[in-house]
């Protein structure tokens, strides 16, 4: 049962998760039929409906934190799936419908913004909930090969090890919210490490992270991108090896 107010939906008590953290289990709340719409960039001026997938459900609540650019703009956006939940502080044009009422949230944006400010912002918005109704579906993933004479990866618990040409292990601690698995291939590509998340952001962020550990050298050993051909370098000629 959704509760009604100012024509704002808001979830009972029980329903109710904190802020913090962002990424959470899948949260039990009425499966109720919705259609969520926002601005794009190329038609500001119309809604644009945003796919929502089978057991997706979206609710808002109010940011009552202190520090906020623009007070009444700052909006909780809560998406929920059968991978997850995310919890995201929105300033942009969107709207949830469902039981045949729509609320909208519409930000009110200061006279000296640009013109072309506020549609670019509408449509980052967009691709934003795009992004979370994908990722609390089905996730995103980034994979990475770690290729080189005696370069591997293993996991240990929550840890992902790295054995990549330094006189010492190289450890990177699992963060909340991503999976990492190292899965070993029979090619001489490399082993492969899946980084998964519901956050497409923060896939990528991880994913790069890892890279930075050892990147790919001028004899093509480190991380790279699965798919990124492995580049080796004599003087100033540039060979493609494989990919």
């Amino acid at each position: 049962m959704v509760i009604y107010s100012q024509g704002k939906a808001i979830l009972p008590i029980k329903y109710r998760i904190p802020i913090w953290p962002r990424y959470l289990p899948p949260y039990d709340v009425p499966k109720i039929p919705q259609l969520m719409f926002a601005r794009k960039e190329g038609d500001p001026y119309n809604w644009t409906p945003i796919p929502l997938p089978p057991e997706t459900f979206v609710w808002t609540e109010e940011d009552q934190r202190p520090c906020q650019k623009w007070p009444g703009n700052q909006i909780i956006i809560c998406m929920t799936g059968k991978l997850g939940t995310i919890r995201q502080g929105l300033m942009g044009d969107f709207a949830i419908s469902m039981n045949g009422e729509t609320w909208a949230h519409e930000c009110t944006w200061p006279d000296f913004c640009p013109e072309n400010a506020r549609a670019m912002h509408n449509n980052l918005v967009y691709e934003r909930l795009v992004h979370m109704a994908h990722g609390v579906s089905g996730g995103f993933e980034k994979r990475l090969r770690l290729s080189g004479k005696g370069y591997r990866a293993w996991m240990e618990k929550r840890k992902l090890v790295l054995k990549c040409g330094f006189s010492h292990l190289v450890d990177f601690h699992q963060p909340p919210g991503v999976h990492l698995e190292v899965e070993e291939t029979k090619d001489d590509l490399g082993h492969i490490i899946k980084i998964r998340a519901l956050d497409y952001t923060l896939a990528g962020w991880i994913a790069e992270k890892i890279r930075l550990r050892r990147k790919m050298d001028k004899s093509g050993h480190g991380f790279r991108y699965d798919g990124e051909p492995i580049v080796k370098c004599r003087g100033s000629e540039r060979i493609i090896v494989k990919k």
